[in-house]
């Protein structure tokens, strides 16, 4: 009981200014982690975008009327020497990766 009394405002306020700053580092790395993943995730999207606009290019320059990745891929087994050479979805998120690290994060 005599250790009780011995504790003043000052240890309470301490107690609580350690809490708060434990909570405010949780807060700015779960930010963080949140702006790596919408990084990464944009930089997917634009990635994707792109292959499909190159995509649509090789349809018309090579008149596939329904430009579906099925007729692309037909066009690729009977045409090997001018193939259209997409990325896959996971080249594509490795990539993404990538720049994002490089970009910083």
């Amino acid at each position: 009981m005599k250790n009780l009394k011995k504790i003043k405002s000052s240890h309470i306020y301490m107690f609580v200014l350690t809490i708060a700053l434990i909570f405010l580092s949780y807060q700015v790395y779960w930010l963080n982690e949140k702006e790596y993943r919408i990084s990464v995730q944009s930089s997917i999207d634009y990635l994707e975008n792109a292959q499909s606009i190159k995509r649509l290019e090789f349809c018309v320059n090579h008149a596939i009327k329904d430009c579906t990745e099925e007729n692309v891929d037909a066009w690729n087994e009977k045409h090997p020497e001018d193939a259209f050479k997409g990325k896959s979805h996971l080249d594509i998120s490795r990539q993404a990766v990538k720049s994002t690290i490089q970009a910083g994060y």
